[in-house]
This record gives structure tokens, C-alpha cells and sequence, in this order.
């Protein structure tokens, strides 16, 4: 029951911070933004961790958390301390209830092109990311990872993440055609997976600092497709709709990722570890490929 009402609580932070970003933030600064915005997330996936088991050697698991409720109200208590006009207007709609407001959202997203392209291919790309991640572990021991090593590859994926983060935010010229840019990291990235998957099968040998590279790279990928994806769900909602948008959008990446490591567990029973990330991969490029063609569509009837 606790773990229900902290993801459910969770889950409206997203949408909150996406209106924050829109009311706030000039449009010649929101790439900055939601790359600091990305970068903080994925900083913090490697930091928090890290933190919490050196804690745990010198204190109880009860204390740890209440370290972390202490820590979580003192965020809530400086966010609530932001003061900041908005940089145009941000009119408030009557209000409507649940249903409408989540229908709307909807609407919106599969009136845009550019935006339901984006959020369905991040629900796939997550989906399929997914599908592996929590057969890492089995991967790892079929590849002939030490203890050591394995904890060395996770910590690539999160600094591939921060990498790419970085990366977004300071080159710019992804900004032209955002969903183009991730369709190629959702190619890239996918073709690193299936390298994973044919080395899963034993079709591959690679060195274990090889591996650390590729899994490296994936992280990267998956930093730089992130930044693009939070920029059009700026750029392609009005202020009236972008928590109603961010939502729905959370809800179809948060439905993907619910249902993937419960398929991909059923798929290592039924053909292997390694086919998984193989089928994982595949997918991922021809999907990516898919979106990728009718992007392009779009963008040329659109000129």
C-alpha cells in the first residue's frame, strides 16, 4: 500500500516540473534547462545509490530512511520557496474534472505528429530497455562478468546518461528536427543491444573492457535521446496544456515499462537471456527506423 501511494505521489512531479520549465524559462534557454533538468536525474541515479549503501555500513536501514524523509522535505520545503513571474502569459482554463483534463491531454498529443511520434517512440525505447534491464545480471554471468566487473557496467550505464546530458546541452543543432535525432539514437543504441545479445548467445567473445564500452555507449545514447524528448513536449504544447500532456505522456512510458520486465522474463524462459536482448535491439532499430521514415514524411510536407 506504501509503495502504491509513493508512486502515485511520484508520478506528479513530472507534470508539475514540466509546467514549472514552460512558465519560467524563456524558449532560447530551454534547451539548457532540460538538459540541466536530465542531468540532475541521471547525476543523481549514480549519486543516490552510492550514497545510500556507504550509509548503510554505519547505520540501520530505518535510519536511512528517515535521512531520506528528512532530506525529502527539506526539497519540498525550498521548492515551495520559488518565486518566479512567468515569461509570458499562463492563463488558467476553467477547471474540468479528471477525465476531461486526461482526455485532453490526449487529444493534444495525437493532434501533433512531432509530439506523438516522440512519446510513443520514448514508450517504446523505454519498453524495450526494459525488456533486458532485469536480465543484466544473468547477462553478465553468462558473459563471465566478476562481481567487481558488474558493478563497474551498471555505473557506465548512469554515466553514458550523464555524458549524454552534457553532450545535449551544449550542442545545439539537434534542435532542428528533435524526433530525427532520436530515431537515430533509438537505431545506434539498438544496434549496441544487439551486439549485447549476440555476445548473450555466444556468437560474439568480446573483452570485458569492450563490453564496459558498449554498455557505456548505450548510456550515452539513451542521455542524448532523453533531452530532445523533454524539449518537444515543450515546444509543441501551449501553457494550458503541458501538465495535462506531460502526464499523459508519463502515463504511456510508465504503462510500457510495467509490463516489459514480466514479457522479457517470460522470453528468457521460453528462448534465453541472450535472444532477449537480441529481439530487444531488433525491435528497437526497426521501430526507430519506422519512425524515423515517417518523421521525415511530416517534416517534408510540412516545407
Amino acid at each position: 500500500m506504501f509503495i502504491f501511494f509513493l508512486s502515485s505521489f511520484g508520478a506528479a512531479f513530472d507534470p508539475a516540473k514540466q509546467t514549472m520549465i514552460k512558465m519560467i524559462i524563456p524558449k532560447e534557454k530551454l534547451t539548457e534547462a532540460i538538459s540541466l533538468s536530465q542531468l540532475s536525474v541521471n547525476s543523481m541515479k549514480i549519486i543516490a545509490p552510492a550514497t545510500g549503501g556507504a550509509l548503510l555500513i554505519f547505520l540501520s536501514p530505518q535510519k536511512v530512511l528517515v535521512i531520506e524523509i528528512v532530506l525529502l522535505l527539506l526539497s519540498a520545503l525550498i521548492l515551495s520557496r520559488i518565486k518566479a513571474e512567468p515569461v509570458k502569459e499562463f492563463h488558467h482554463e476553467e477547471k474540468l474534472n479528471l477525465t476531461k483534463e486526461i482526455m485532453l491531454g490526449f487529444k493534444h498529443i495525437f493532434s501533433n505528429k512531432q509530439l506523438s511520434i516522440s512519446i510513443l517512440l520514448m514508450s517504446l525505447g523505454l519498453f524495450f530497455v526494459f525488456l533486458y534491464d532485469s536480465l543484466l545480471v544473468l547477462w553478465s554471468k553468462q558473459i563471465g562478468f566478476e562481481e567487481s566487473d558488474f558493478g563497474l557496467f551498471l555505473s557506465m550505464i548512469g554515466l553514458g546518461a550523464v555524458i549524454g546530458s552534457l553532450i545535449m546541452g551544449k550542442w545545439g543543432k539537434w534542435r532542428k528536427n528533435p524526433v530525427v535525432f532520436m530515431c537515430l539514437a533509438g537505431i545506434t543504441s539498438g544496434t549496441f543491444i544487439i551486439l549485447l545479445g549476440m555476445g548473450g548467445i555466444g556468437i560474439l567473445k568480446l573483452h570485458t573492457f569492450t563490453w564496459v564500452i558498449i554498455v557505456l555507449l548505450i548510456g550515452i545514447l539513451g542521455g542524448t535521446a532523453s533531452v530532445p524528448y523533454g524539449y518537444v513536449i515543450q515546444t509543441e504544447t501551449t501553457s494550458q496544456l503541458i501538465g495535462r500532456v506531460s502526464a499523459a505522456g508519463q502515463a504511456l512510458i510508465t504503462f510500457s515499462m510495467l509490463i516489459a520486465p514480466a514479457l522479457g522474463a517470460t522470453l528468457a524462459n521460453l528462448f534465453g537471456v541472450g535472444y532477449v536482448f537480441l529481439i530487444s535491439g531488433i525491435a528497437s532499430c526497426l521501430s526507430a527506423i519506422i519512425f524515423y521514415l515517417l518523421s521525415n514524411t511530416i517534416q517534408n510536407k510540412r516545407n
